[in-house]
């Protein structure tokens, strides 16, 4: 049981960071298209930046890009520039903010921000296997916090596998793979790169 708490954590906060960093690879993937840079990090015009890269340079370059992504409906977002500057782009941009809008509000995308910003909630099924309370604060009728799991959030870790395995199979693997097609397509890498 704790095994698969550990796996459903794991999995849950995985399957986010792949969706941020999809976000970050469609960024990355427009301006490198859009721009190059020397090896100062300087944005230079693309034809200067025709060749490979060094890895700590190229290295450099991406943590400096990754900086400037935000949610892909919000007010700043460079994607909504980018799908203008860059209108090859526009159906990965539209595919990820089509994503976004149902993930964003999503229990799985809810659960992760909770263990990110607030800690581990309480498993049912391991709740119930426990012995019970040692102690209990009681003030006439009513029952009084006195245990972090008093007030933790409760999810069934059953419930929780079966959201992202479905999940994983109905909604995240779809996007990212409609998405890898139409950033190759845009992109248009170099066959010694496929």
């Amino acid at each position: 049981m704790l095994i698969c708490k550990d796996l459903c954590e794991h999995t849950l906060i995985n399957y986010n960071i792949l969706v941020d960093l999809s976000w970050t690879i469609t960024y990355t993937s427009c301006e490198h298209v859009l721009y190059g840079f020397d090896s100062n990090g300087n944005v230079t015009n693309a034809e200067e930046v025709r060749g490979l890269v060094p890895i700590d340079e190229a290295g450099d370059i991406l943590r400096k890009l990754e900086n400037n992504t935000t949610t892909p409906t919000a007010d700043n977002n460079p994607f909504t520039y980018l799908k203008s500057a860059a209108p090859e782009f526009s159906s990965s941009v539209d595919i990820i903010v089509e994503f976004w809008k149902n993930f964003s509000g999503s229990n799985i995308r809810s659960l992760y921000n909770y263990i990110k910003h607030k800690g581990k909630p309480q498993y049912k099924e391991l709740k119930d296997l426990s012995p019970g309370r040692y102690f209990s604060l009681q003030i006439g009728n009513k029952s009084y916090p006195s245990d972090i799991s008093d007030v933790q959030r409760i999810i069934s870790l059953k419930d929780g596998l079966e959201e992202l395995v479905k999940f994983d199979n109905e909604e995240l693997f779809p996007y990212l793979e409609k998405l890898i097609i139409e950033l190759e397509k845009a992109v248009n890498p170099s066959p010694m790169i496929l």
